[in-house]
């Protein structure tokens, strides 16, 4: 089998707000011939899009318009929508690749699997590269996550679903531009980075459950958006204490119902603090 064309692949980044880590890491990018880029202008108030277009020309540019709070699941989306290529990756403004990175890249692609960063620190996990036609079946990712955290690893776990296998791409010659919390969530409702991890990961596990245990690849959007307003309200009610939530599994069994009875399930998370650690 011969290697994926370089310009088999488009790699799609966001900005809002972070046109000075985006002068660092798109250059990096462009760098590499053949490889296709796009940059998402999340009415960045840098106008990152305007840089872009004067520096780097030959970027595509995708100006949303849409006011508010950063959303990333959103942002990466309409990225997408302007790739035509056969694979699609998504990085962070902060991502700075390597000379190797379209090489290692090109060696990985293959059909039927998806690749992710090995190793993979919490500051790439917004590495993801797929092909585009499982991206598009997918939906790409759902819309439904707000602030911070767990859309990415969202994705690969429906990726995995869909009978794509995870593949590891070196990740060594990757590195990422240092910076605090405060530049993570500026643009976020929940300004607190663990609050909004405590939302969406147990979002994203409650229905990865409950996708795994229904046999699909997700839930239907509007089983989405009421789960996740369920869990933002329990967490954000106490922010500092245990937050639980009772969820109904879907169906009512394996086995053919008694007449007259019916099986209900249910599933409590709780998601508590741990105890504080005591000194020796």
């Amino acid at each position: 089998m011969g290697q994926p064309d370089p310009h088999a692949l488009t790699v799609v980044l966001t900005c809002k707000g972070r046109l000075h880590h985006l002068r660092q890491s798109l250059p990096r990018l462009t760098a590499h011939p053949g490889l296709r880029c796009i940059v998402v202008d999340y009415a960045c108030p840098d106008r990152a899009g305007d840089w872009v277009r004067m520096h780097h020309p030959g970027v595509v540019v995708v100006q949303a318009t849409e006011a508010g709070a950063f959303q990333i699941a959103r942002a990466r989306n309409l990225g997408a929508q302007a790739a035509d290529t056969p694979w699609i990756g998504f990085l962070d403004a902060d991502t700075l690749v390597g000379a190797g990175f379209l090489h290692e890249v090109c060696s990985a692609m293959r059909p039927g699997r998806y690749l992710v960063a090995d190793p993979c620190p919490h500051e790439l996990a917004g590495l993801l590269l797929c092909l585009r036609d499982d991206f598009v079946r997918l939906g790409g990712y759902d819309e439904v996550f707000e602030g911070w955290g767990s859309e990415d690893r969202d994705l690969a776990a429906r990726l995995t679903r869909l009978g794509r296998t995870r593949a590891g791409l070196p990740s060594q010659g990757i590195t990422v531009i240092t910076h605090g919390d405060d530049e993570r969530t500026r643009y976020h409702v929940i300004g607190d980075r663990f609050l909004s991890l405590r939302i969406n990961g147990m979002y994203f596990q409650i229905k990865n459950d409950l996708a795994q245990l229904a046999r699909v690849i997700d839930l239907p959007p509007e089983v989405r958006r009421a789960l996740y307003q369920r869990v933002r309200n329990r967490v954000l009610a106490q922010p500092d204490a245990t937050a639980w939530l009772d969820v109904t599994l879907p169906g009512g069994g394996d086995f053919t119902q008694p007449p007259g009875w019916r099986l209900a399930r249910t599933i409590r998370y709780s998601f508590e603090p741990t105890a504080p650690a005591t000194a020796p």
